[in-house]
């Protein structure tokens, strides 16, 4: 099991209602298969990946020391990755967000 570091995006900066409102969009026609209804959307951003459970906790605090600040951004593109392993992913595109 690969337990994975998130920081929900709303910790981090005001909502972002554009976030959800993408998510929701994305799932409600081309990803349609894959929604997973039982889980409530949160914005977030993967932190990390740790496959033995001896590397979650040097994760958790390594990432806490990056994270305690407040950010604010403006997300101007989502990248659309295949996941061809734990190690290896692909990128089939960059798509523009525009609002």
């Amino acid at each position: 099991m690969t337990r994975r570091v998130l920081r929900r995006v709303a910790d981090i900066t005001p909502p972002f209602e554009a976030l959800t409102e993408m998510h929701d969009r994305l799932y409600r026609a081309p990803l349609a298969e894959f929604l997973r209804p039982e889980f409530e959307y949160e914005p977030h951003i993967t932190l990390g990946r740790a496959e033995q459970p001896n590397q979650f906790d040097a994760l958790i605090r390594n990432a806490a020391v990056v994270t305690r600040a407040s950010y604010r951004g403006l997300v101007q593109n989502v990248s659309v990755i295949t996941l061809e392993s734990e190690r290896e992913w692909t990128r089939d595109r960059e798509v523009a967000l525009t609002f």
